[in-house]
């Protein structure tokens, strides 16, 4: 079989985050203003994610094949990014947001509902590619792991975190 020549290599990923006013407004946040950052350069995994439909299988008595009920509703799964921890020596965007610590303090706040918007273009994001964007109200940090690493290997230390949304809305870039 021929090989495809439409294939996209994963290095031209681009990741970016919608910081907002009301994140710009807390005082542990230190943002000045609401911005987009594009966090592709230290992020090394994006995963999950996907659609998934409920299916019910069941058996009756002297049945041999399984009786099913399928839901009409399709669940997008969490998005889970890997990234390289960077001690806050880098920053992104114009208020140089160290990511981490960003992360923590949005993920620990707890007062109001704090959504963090996420796009990405497995492309690059230049005009032409796919984008997928989460949605602006419903998409909530649901975990983040501590910088980890190991002794035993030469690798990079890491953070992870993981993302719920109830959507992605697919778009050209224009």
């Amino acid at each position: 079989m021929p090989e495809t020549q439409e294939a996209i290599i994963g290095e031209g990923f681009k990741i970016e985050l919608k910081l907002t006013a009301a994140m710009a407004a807390l005082a542990s946040m230190a943002l000045i203003a609401p911005e987009t950052i594009d966090i592709s350069s230290v992020v090394k995994v994006m995963g999950g994610g996907g659609l998934t439909r409920a299916v019910a299988k069941d058996f009756a008595f002297g049945g041999q094949a399984a009786v099913q009920a399928y839901s009409k509703h399709l669940v997008q799964g969490d998005i889970t990014f890997q990234c390289f921890y960077t001690n806050g020596q880098e920053s992104f965007g114009t208020d140089t947001v160290d990511l981490y610590t960003f992360l923590r303090e949005l993920a620990k706040y707890t007062t109001t509902d704090l959504p963090l918007q996420f796009v990405f273009s497995p492309a690059g994001g230049a005009t032409g590619d796919m984008q997928y964007t989460s949605s602006a109200t419903k998409s909530f940090i649901t975990g983040l792991t501590d910088p980890i690493g190991d002794a035993a290997a030469a690798g990079f230390i890491m953070i992870t975190f993981t993302m719920s949304t109830p959507d992605l809305t697919e778009a050209v870039v224009a």
